[in-house]
């Protein structure tokens, strides 16, 4: 499909700093949206009626909504501390609220030791999410795809355990990692058309290795 796309943003950062700890307090707004959204085809995609030349269609015949819209906002903190000269701890949260898809509160906290200078250690944990997209939740008159528009975002917990060489001329990094993806966004074929739902869960763990 065709259509025009407006995006606005706005966002607020604050910085302080008390003993051993630099603090971050931010906020952001985001608007979305989609309008004059057409389908140029020549085959009706009510009817399956050939037409035999391309036909801009539009309104209940379009295969995506128009007119529509989403606005989130978000509110952040993180504090990094410096717990002594060569280990800090980094701890944050952010919580998310769409007018579409609800709310999200995802922590992140990190750890960090500088063995010396060349040899450092990181562990991490952190919660992200992913709304889904327009095209998952307003795909309309499609015969292989049908979307719903009560679509839960996916969730992601991590989890890292890094060891990095920095000789300033090589960088090395090894990261073992286990994640967890829940509500999972994918088609259902058992029937037809397929339905874009959340399906299923999925953890994958592993070894990467930068040079």
């Amino acid at each position: 499909p065709l259509f025009k796309e407006e995006k606005y943003y706005s966002g607020f950062d604050s910085f302080y700093e008390w003993k051993n700890h630099k603090f971050l307090l931010g906020t952001e707004f985001f608007y979305t949206k989609m309008s004059e959204v057409s389908y140029k085809s020549n085959i009706d995609p009510l009817t399956n009626k050939d037409y035999h030349q391309i036909i801009s269609f539009t309104g209940d015949k379009n295969i995506l909504k128009d007119g529509i819209s989403r606005k989130s906002r978000a509110i952040y903190i993180q504090d990094e501390w410096s717990v002594t000269e060569p280990f800090t701890i980094t701890m944050g949260v952010r919580w998310d609220s769409y007018n579409d898809v609800g709310n999200s509160v995802n922590p992140r906290i990190a750890g960090v030791y500088r063995v010396n200078d060349k040899n450092i250690l990181k562990m991490q944990y952190a919660k992200a999410f992913r709304p889904p997209t327009f095209f998952q939740m307003y795909l309309q008159n499609n015969p292989v795809y049908k979307a719903i528009d009560n679509l839960k975002p996916e969730d992601i917990d991590t989890y890292e355990l890094s060891y990095i060489y920095n000789s300033y001329l090589d960088i090395f990094r090894v990261t073992l990692f286990n994640s967890k993806l829940k509500n999972l966004i994918g088609n259902d074929y058992s029937v037809s058309p397929a339905i874009t739902r959340n399906i299923n869960a999925i953890e994958t763990r592993g070894v990467e290795i930068e040079y």
